[in-house]
């Protein structure tokens, strides 16, 4: 991504190396999305922050909490 002179108060533009994860979440009744979104320049970090983002979106959920899903029950025992 190229910022510009003016944006930083500097004489030149500058280049900067990134990377960005998104994450688009639909909700149960389709009705609208949430989206979580993540850009760094720390490369040498990127696998922490993706340990991070998983972290994060493995507690999404939207039954109450205490319930379990119909597919928990099932499984119960099996695994």
């Amino acid at each position: 991504m190229t910022l510009s002179a003016e944006l930083l108060g500097s004489q030149e533009d500058s280049v900067r190396t990134t990377r960005q994860i998104q994450a688009f979440i639909p909700l149960p009744d389709g009705s609208r999305m949430a989206t979580l979104a993540l850009a760094t320049e720390a490369l040498d970090d990127w696998d922490n922050y993706l340990a991070i983002m998983r972290g994060i979106l493995g507690t999404v959920s939207f039954r109450k909490p205490g319930t379990r899903s119909s597919i928990e029950t099932r499984l119960d025992g099996l695994m």
